[in-house]
């Protein structure tokens, strides 16, 4: 597949095979698979589960799957000569190192393709949950694995998981991209402009743009819910949050 992927790691553990490196992953575990790497992942012990959410923009694109026609192709061209086109594209790409130089902001964009070949040789493919600290915000204890300011090599999402103690709620906030949330525990609803929307585990919960949203935990259980977003809008188009209201817990 030619987009990046990530995978939210919800029990068991086990290994992520990449190019046929093994990368090792357990519970809370975010993998990352960059950008046109083979990949196959293998149960470690029994077995375990894993959200792999994906972003719809490129199946606009047409990246998850290709006509032989395309690029060039011909109609006699089968589907692995095609794939076998792409495939040295990518290599061409992947040996790019040295910056572009100049000072132009075109010698900016040219140097991109530097960059992002270093941060996928360089970055893990596991973010391990251990070593992503939690933190008390306006919007509940959180703990963020992919973000703006975290140097991954599939960048085209950003992932946070939130937990919110018996009885509480999040803070209320909207923002104009879309997000999804995985419930991997607890049980509680979401009050989406007024209107009530239960959830238990194992659900998955859809904020559309622009819909002012918290999290309320009505169980006996504290509740942990793994959210991503879209980086692009979250970030460059009018992706500023507004927030509403403050945790219930939240103290300043």
């Amino acid at each position: 597949m030619i987009p990046s992927l990530i995978a939210y790691i919800i029990d068991g553990s086990g290994d992520s095979i990449q190019d046929g490196v093994k990368f090792e992953f357990t519970t809370g575990d975010v993998v990352i698979i960059p950008p046109y790497t083979t990949y196959q992942f293998r149960a470690r012990a029994d077995s375990f589960r894993a959200w792999l959410p994906q972003i719809r923009l490129w199946h606009g694109q047409g990246l998850l799957w290709r006509d032989p026609m395309a690029n060039g192709g011909s109609e006699n061209e089968n589907e692995s000569t095609s794939e076998q086109k792409i495939a040295a594209l990518f290599q061409a790409r992947r040996q790019i190192r040295t910056p572009s130089v100049g000072t132009t902001r075109y010698d900016w964009f040219l140097s991109r393709t530097a960059d992002e070949n270093r941060v996928e040789q360089e970055c893990s493919r596991v973010i391990h949950a251990t070593e992503c600290p939690w933190e008390m915000a306006r919007q509940g204890k959180l703990k963020f694995y992919i973000s703006r300011w975290t140097e991954v090599a599939a960048s085209g999402l950003d992932v946070m998981t939130q937990e919110i103690a018996p009885g509480e709620r999040s803070g209320e906030h909207r923002h104009i991209f879309e997000e999804l949330l995985l419930v991997v525990t607890g049980r509680g609803y979401d009050l989406h402009e007024g209107t009530r929307h239960a959830w238990e585990e194992g659900d998955l919960i859809c904020i559309p743009p622009m819909i002012a949203h918290q999290h309320v935990n009505d169980g006996k259980d504290a509740a942990r819910i793994v959210s991503v977003w879209p980086r692009q809008p979250g970030h460059e188009l009018l992706g500023g949050i507004e927030q509403i209201s403050n945790a219930s817990d939240w103290r300043p």
